[in-house]
């Protein structure tokens, strides 16, 4: 089943993915702590009133956010139904490569992680296969505005609230670079197949697109 076509070939590809990562440290704490030059006359040793107090270690700057790779995602609204997620990218072909197994989704390691500030956190699944039954993402079809969903990894949880769940023709995502925006706020979109099956070609003619916004930033897993 293939879900995307080449519409991540259309959106530049994983190759020009550039992520607007975390903001980073102070450079107090690049650098590591400051060190204190003796006189020019021998003082500065310790005791010696004019020698100031030794610096401090550098900190995090405030606005520095964790960031992960999910590795799991659970769904709130669905009595905590949970899935592993794998790492997933585009092959030759430029069509994103799922998971055989519909139980498992795929992160595309080319969009941004969970817990920045920009960009889409894409994750994809198969709805149902033939040899394995109905997949993991077949629950995507009753989410609602408002349900929350959770995406966990490196003993970190981001949370998101559900903003949208709408189909879109297949061919929608070869055309359009919305879903794989890298410049957005960041977010989190759910993709998956829907609409009428081609009994002959064994594809769905649609794309169900879940789309759904952070609640605060990641804070760490609960054991």
């Amino acid at each position: 089943m293939v879900l995307c076509g080449s519409s991540l070939a259309a959106c530049g590809g994983p190759a020009e993915a550039q992520r607007g990562g975390p903001a980073t440290a102070s450079s107090a704490a690049a650098s590591g702590p400051a060190t204190t030059a003796a006189s020019p006359s021998g003082e500065g040793a310790a005791g010696d009133p004019r020698t100031p107090p030794p610096a401090g270690v550098g900190r995090p700057a405030a606005s520095q956010r964790l960031t992960f790779a999910p590795e799991r995602i659970r769904l709130s609204s669905d009595g905590g139904a949970s899935a592993p997620v794998q790492r997933v990218d585009t092959g030759a072909s430029g069509e994103l490569e799922l998971p055989a197994d519909p139980g498992v989704t795929g992160w595309w390691v080319s969009g941004a992680l969970a817990g920045e500030v920009y960009g889409s956190v894409v994750l994809a699944g198969h709805i149902d296969s033939r040899e394995r039954g109905i997949g993991f993402f077949a629950k995507l079809l009753n989410a609602s505005p408002g349900d929350r969903i959770e995406l966990t990894g490196r003993g970190l949880t981001q949370t998101y609230v559900v903003r949208t769940n709408k189909e879109v023709d297949k061919g929608a995502l070869s055309t359009s670079t919305d879903i794989f925006d890298r410049s957005v706020r960041g977010r989190l979109v759910l993709l998956t197949c829907t609409g009428s099956f081609d009994p002959r070609t064994r594809h769905y003619d649609h794309n169900l697109v879940v789309t759904a916004y952070p609640v605060g930033v990641p804070r760490l897993a609960k054991s």
